[in-house]
């Protein structure tokens, strides 16, 4: 792990350019380094507090009790900082270990049983949320990080600061998929850990972190391990919440429209997801039998 996610590419202090960008990185740094006794607000301001906290973990490690007009973004101090900061934040964007553990025909047979619909429908979803795959070749389960969530989780305070992770509005001009998704993740983990994971949509069926109780799961904790566990564990998340969310009539008569309203959200018709289900249905449905709705 390292932190790129928070750099600083402008100088800071009384005589500093002072980008809001590079003060908020730096008060994030101070914090994770508990340099001020008092957590920093994520503000992006030079205020008194923040300009003592510098000058403090400068004085500290070796840059002399002297104030300085500025701090220069590739000096000792902001070195120091970045490596006394590297052990929380470690902590922080700490992550399971994932297996990438497949489904089988079976496993979508006896789902198709519990829900009493088709394999076929279940398929479907799988299909178009995540091109059929749960985890990616580096073991980590598929995500999609949504900035408009985090910004909503975090009461939209970091919007200015932190425009690639946190959206008033959703921008799918943000999303950069794969496992460049995963340093967005990190990045607002720095921020607020549990708002992050909250923000993120796991796995073979794209299920929000804040929907953990719907996919049958009592803490966040235990949803986030089970994305990383298998395939087989996004499938029973699945099972959970589509119960929970009302989604079986939908799942059943294939009414795909009202199926992706309460899935995918009020603006589903944009990335055409209830046509994507019908087509993806359609074909699994042509592939093989199907376990019958009794």
């Amino acid at each position: 792990m390292s932190l790129a996610h928070l750099q600083i590419m402008w100088s800071i202090g009384r005589l500093g350019r002072n980008k809001p960008t590079d003060i908020a990185a730096a008060q994030v740094l101070l914090n994770l380094a508990e340099a001020p006794g008092i957590p920093l607000t994520v503000d992006g301001k030079l205020n008194p507090a923040t300009l003592a906290a510098l000058q403090a973990f400068r004085a500290k490690h070796g840059g002399g009790s002297r104030a300085v007009p500025s701090i220069e973004p590739a000096s000792a101090t902001i070195r120091a900082l970045v490596a006394a900061a590297f052990p929380a934040a470690q902590r922080l964007m700490q992550l399971p270990q994932g297996t990438a553990s497949t489904i089988s025909e079976r496993d979508y047979d006896e789902a198709a049983r519990s829900l009493n619909c088709e394999a076929a429908a279940v398929k479907a979803v799988a299909a178009v949320e995540s091109a059929g795959q749960g985890f990616m070749p580096s073991g980590k389960p598929k995500i999609l990080f949504e900035a408009a969530v985090f910004s909503r989780e975090t009461k939209h305070k970091y919007d200015n600061l932190f425009p690639d992770i946190s959206s008033r509005h959703q921008k799918h001009a943000l999303y950069r998929g794969g496992e460049a998704e995963y340093k967005r993740l990190k990045k607002a983990m720095l921020l607020d850990r549990t708002a992050a994971l909250r923000s993120a949509s796991w796995g073979k069926f794209q299920i929000l972190g804040l929907n953990y109780h719907l996919a049958g799961k009592p803490t966040l904790s235990s949803f986030i391990g089970a994305m990383f566990q298998s395939e087989g564990a996004h499938l029973d998340a699945f099972c959970a919440f589509v119960t929970s969310r009302g989604l079986l009539t939908a799942l059943r008569s294939h009414d795909w429209a009202s199926f992706a309203l309460k899935y995918n959200g009020k603006e589903y018709y944009k990335k055409h997801y209830d046509r994507r289900m019908k087509e993806e249905y359609d074909r699994a449905r042509a592939d093989g039998p199907q376990v019958a709705a009794r």
